[in-house]
């Protein structure tokens, strides 16, 4: 379990000059409201293209010049028959499922994040099926010479985004296309953008991870992992000594378990239950971007010359906590200086995402 508490690239710049540059006064745009072309109004969706082309010879693979010492594109796949496929891909292509995976850019493979629904299928020779990831939609798909086809009249629906997996599909969709089937993936790419393009699977090839289910005893490990961490991040920056205030900057945390006393202090032993890699790990995380060292030493040498220089370095103790069910005790100090300490046992409850948060402070305070 995670711990609970704290824890476009050029070539798409390029992808969004060319769509600006594309449009002109006949062709419509994406807009956060209603899209309107001529006397026709659609509300509730994201428009790409017009059936309104330029005067001009469209471009297709062989009208593309290519300077003879041109070497291809490194991101650009080597293997396959390459541009211009058979009407055999093209039927694949059709009768296939696409799941996005990467985009391709100037640097490395952009990969499209892990879960994402993100792809699009064609429901006829004429007609797409696009889901973002996000929102999904329909447009209409022309098939070219050459390994061609262009996609316009794409409405989307319109949800909020959690990132830009969207907006670089839709820029991407939005230009003239070249793609190339290879086996199970096909890839697509801009007609007239160089280090550009995207990589789809055939999702039926797509093998699913089965969800592991935890042990018992790891389940536990983790409880335990949680709660401590919970408490750590609760006595550094709200149960500290200086009225919950976020002050300090850096931790000293000392890694052997202590035994509590009667009065809530820690007593340390040098033989005492030491941290695991996973609570150290969660404790870490739950700090982050805090600097955590780690001691045997609750008189630290290094953290105690820091505080003698007023620096605000905290060094922490901490008893093994006591999980029981979805509640959970664990008794925890910190000493930032001369006069300046304080401890005291917390009570967790566990809260219906599985993380634990503070619910109590039972027993003995003490603060100096």
């Amino acid at each position: 379990m995670a711990a609970p508490l704290r824890s476009f690239s050029f070539a798409f710049v390029a992808t969004a000059a060319l769509l600006f540059a594309a449009c002109g006064s006949d062709t419509t745009s994406i807009t956060g409201g209603t899209e309107e072309t001529g006397a026709t109004a659609t509300a509730n969706t994201a428009t790409i293209g017009s059936d309104a082309l330029p005067d001009t010879e469209p471009l297709t693979a062989d009208t593309v010049d290519t300077p003879a010492t041109t070497e291809p594109s490194t991101t650009q796949p080597t293997s396959g028959t390459g541009f211009g496929q058979s009407d055999a891909d093209r039927q694949r292509m059709l009768a296939t499922n696409w799941s996005a995976r990467r985009f391709i850019t100037v640097g490395p493979l952009d990969e499209i994040p892990t879960g994402s629904t993100a792809g699009f299928r064609f429901l006829d020779e004429r007609t797409i099926s696009v889901d973002t990831g996000c929102n999904t939609g329909t447009g209409t798909v022309t098939f070219g010479p050459g390994g061609t086809m262009s996609i316009s009249k794409l409405g989307l629906t319109k949800k909020a985004c959690p990132d830009d997996t969207e907006s670089k599909l839709v820029a991407l969709l939005g230009l003239d296309l070249v793609w190339s089937v290879d086996g199970d993936q096909l890839t697509i790419y801009p007609l007239s953008v160089t280090d550009l393009g995207l990589i789809v699977v055939d999702a039926d090839t797509i093998e699913t991870t089965p969800t592991a289910t935890a042990t018992p005893e790891q389940a536990v490990a983790a409880d335990r992992a949680d709660v401590i961490a919970a408490a750590v991040l609760a006595r550094v920056t709200v149960d500290n000594s200086f009225g919950g205030q976020d002050t300090f900057t850096a931790v000293t945390i000392v890694q052997i378990f202590g035994e509590p006393t009667a009065d809530a202090m820690i007593t340390i032993e040098a033989d005492g239950p030491r941290f695991t890699d996973a609570e150290r790990a969660a404790v870490e995380a739950s700090l982050a971007p805090l600097p955590v060292h780690w001691t045997d030493d609750p008189q630290d040498p290094s953290a105690l010359t820091a505080q003698a220089a007023g620096q605000r370095d905290a060094i922490v103790t901490i008893s093994e906590p006591v999980v029981t069910g979805d509640s959970a005790t664990i008794v925890t100090g910190l000493f930032c200086g001369e006069l300046c300490a304080i401890g005291g046992a917390h009570e967790l409850g566990r809260q219906a995402d599985g993380t634990w948060i503070i619910t109590g402070h039972p027993g003995p305070q003490w603060i100096s």
